[in-house]
């Protein structure tokens, strides 16, 4: 069996938020995000196509995942389904998650000597998760943290 191209990494309990821009733009390329986005299939999509854009997505979504995200999706019956569980479950916007992450935000410190850039990033990532959970950060606030 020939082993399958690594194209990003793989979806670990802590990089939903890249993991799944990347693998929106994945599906894309591969013509099957369709069944993703769309509740039901178009009258301009045959039956047969229509499956074979499912199988093509539920196929990437589950190689692209670790064996930790597997309990998620195992018993979901269509690539939506198993997109909209992995969302629910890495989109927790309880008050402890948005706290944790606005105390970080606000408490990152570029060290001495340290990379301005991944300094950014760092900041950048705190930015997207808040906004993948639902709590909209002011850019007037972020431009000053």
């Amino acid at each position: 069996m020939a082993e399958q191209k690594k194209v990003f990494d793989k979806l670990i309990a802590k990089n939903y938020t890249n993991w799944s821009y990347r693998m929106k733009l994945y599906l894309q390329k591969e013509k099957c995000w369709e069944v993703i986005n769309l509740k039901q299939r178009p009258t301009n999509i045959t039956q047969r196509k229509w499956t074979e854009m499912e199988q093509n997505a539920s196929y990437h979504i589950g190689v692209l995942i670790e064996d930790t995200q597997l309990p998620f999706i195992k018993r979901t019956n269509s690539a939506r389904e198993a997109w909209l569980k992995l969302a629910k479950h890495h989109k927790k916007s309880s008050l402890t998650t948005k706290i944790r992450l606005l105390r970080k935000l606000y408490h990152e410190i570029l060290p001495t000597n340290g990379n301005m850039e991944d300094h950014l990033l760092k900041l950048m990532h705190y930015y997207d998760e808040l906004c993948e959970i639902g709590h909209v950060v002011d850019d007037t606030q972020f431009r000053s943290s």
